[in-house]
């Protein structure tokens, strides 16, 4: 037999058990709008993310071979080719590699002899004040012609307390380079 007592509990039981279901149902259409909230700003946002991704690398082209006005073809695995006009100028290679404060993303520039013209740095967290030297004009600058197996030390400095980071970006512009062999052989044997 329910006593008055046993009837009450069961009420409370079952009002919590209706309250809890009727907060999760309330954070779930939360969720669902704010889930689809973020998912169409990204669609919206996507296309111009990508047209600014495309700005960032045909300026580093044209700042790394000092011109205003150039065309360049993907040649595939980040190497373009670059022209001119209708004269050749070179290649740029995007290249990627792990700094000390994380992704390094770099492009690197070089003439139709495979010297290297520039390094410019797209992005990277290294270390303000310290590691993020490595994006400095003048330490970019040793990188120009120079070619073959560069060595950290005798090919090119690095800067002094940022050991890792110097060695970040060698170890992206000797990828770019084996990248850009790669592609010309593969062209080449086309």
């Amino acid at each position: 037999m329910e006593t008055a007592e046993t009837k009450t509990k069961t009420k409370i039981e079952k009002r919590t058990v209706l309250s809890v279901l009727n907060i999760g149902a309330r954070l779930l259409v939360i969720c669902l709008v704010v889930a689809a909230v973020v998912s169409l700003v990204n669609e919206v946002t996507k296309t111009r993310y990508a047209e600014l991704q495309e700005q960032e690398k045909a300026n580093a082209m044209a700042s790394i071979f000092g011109a205003e006005t150039l065309t360049y073809t993907e040649l595939g695995n980040g190497v373009y080719a670059l022209k001119q006009g209708d004269e050749p100028l070179g290649y740029c290679v995007e290249s990627t590699t792990a700094g000390f404060g994380g992704e390094m993303s770099l492009m690197v520039g070089f003439d139709l002899d495979r010297t290297i013209v520039g390094v410019q740095l797209l992005s990277h967290s290294e270390t303000p004040g310290l590691g993020a030297k490595v994006n400095d004009a003048g330490y970019l600058s040793q990188y120009g012609g120079k070619t073959g197996d560069l060595v950290l030390g005798e090919d090119i400095d690095a800067i002094s307390g940022a050991t890792i980071s110097s060695k970040a970006v060698l170890a992206g512009v000797k990828a770019a380079q084996a990248t850009l062999d790669s592609a010309l052989e593969r062209s080449d044997a086309q």
